[in-house]
């Protein structure tokens, strides 16, 4: 039975490498990329939320940051010494340090005061901004029907939206609006880091210099954690690493404006945490959005399968 399944799985997954009409492979690959590495940072995000409940935000956000240091480090050493490590455009990766730090400590901020829902809402509008710099800043040919789709997603994220949308705070909203702002800028930037720098020293650098940054606020206030604590947080550190490496990993093969809206995917993850961590049921309202959403996905990929052709 269990090599009938197997055999049945290598079927369906060369079935669907041959049949590229609509999709190219490098933009399959990109896409499973993402799908993943956002996928488990909902899960990660479900524990932030509960865990800034317990201990300061600068403290987790420094303890996120060590964790995912710890793996990559033992990987990058084990696979290449110390190479990793060493970069040929200093500024450019000082440049977007500070760009990551802003966006990182700010989404944590608003996601320790306000729902999973609130903070994934106003991400979502983050591929506007991501399509954006990446026609202005990268060069990245974009179509009106991707500029539609990438349009129709956000409209399918203010249907879902409805019974929440006036809950945050408006010192919340800027600071997450300042947050999302920033994400965008900090993926247009990694894509172009993609064409000389490996996945893992794009991945290492920003966990480093969040620790640096943020050292001097924690030792001067930090709070003892329980043991159990600290095998969550190693646990996460390990997911988290692996989430930032498949999103760093999927840029290579596809562009940014390409895999932009497939981040409103992570509501659909965020409902199944929602139903089984927290049992909230999701309204119909968040449903139609969620097809609406999905619908611009493949929109955007078709389109983008199209103009490569031509």
């Amino acid at each position: 039975m269990s090599s009938f399944v197997k055999s049945m799985g290598a079927s369906l997954w060369q079935n669907i490498l041959e049949k590229q009409s609509w999709i190219s492979q490098r933009t399959l690959y990109g896409t499973l990329w993402t799908l993943l590495g956002l996928m488990l940072y909902v899960f990660s995000d479900a524990f932030i939320k509960h865990i800034t409940s317990l201990y300061s935000v600068h403290q987790v956000t420094f303890l996120r940051a060590l964790v995912r240091l710890v793996p990559l480090l033992i990987y990058s050493v084990a696979r290449n010494g110390v190479s990793d490590l060493k970069t040929h455009y200093p500024g450019f990766h000082a440049v977007r340090l500070c760009v990551n730090f802003i966006s990182t400590y700010a989404v944590i901020y608003v996601m320790a005061r306000e729902s999973l829902v609130i903070v994934y809402v106003i991400y979502y509008t983050m591929p506007l901004f991501i399509v954006l710099f990446g026609k202005f800043f990268l060069k990245e040919r974009v179509s009106g029907k991707q500029w539609w789709a990438v349009l129709m997603g956000f409209m399918g994220v203010i249907v879902t939206i409805q019974p929440t949308a006036m809950t945050i705070t408006p010192l919340s909203l800027i600071v997450m609006s300042i947050g999302i702002v920033s994400a965008a800028l900090n993926k247009t930037l990694m894509r172009r880091l993609t064409e000389t720098e490996s996945s893992l020293t794009i991945a290492l650098y920003p966990n480093i210099s969040m620790i640096v940054l943020l050292a001097p606020f924690v030792l001067s206030s930090w709070q003892p954690l329980e043991w159990s604590h600290w095998g969550a947080f190693s646990l996460m550190g390990c997911i988290v690493a692996f989430a930032q490496y498949a999103i760093i990993h999927a840029l290579r093969f596809a562009p940014v404006s390409t895999l932009a809206s497939l981040d409103y995917t992570t509501f659909v993850w965020g409902m199944c945490f929602d139903i089984i961590l927290w049992g909230t049921l999701p309204k119909i309202s968040i449903i139609i959005g969620t097809l609406i959403i999905i619908w611009s996905n493949f929109l955007i990929l078709r389109v983008k399968r199209k103009s490569t052709h031509s």
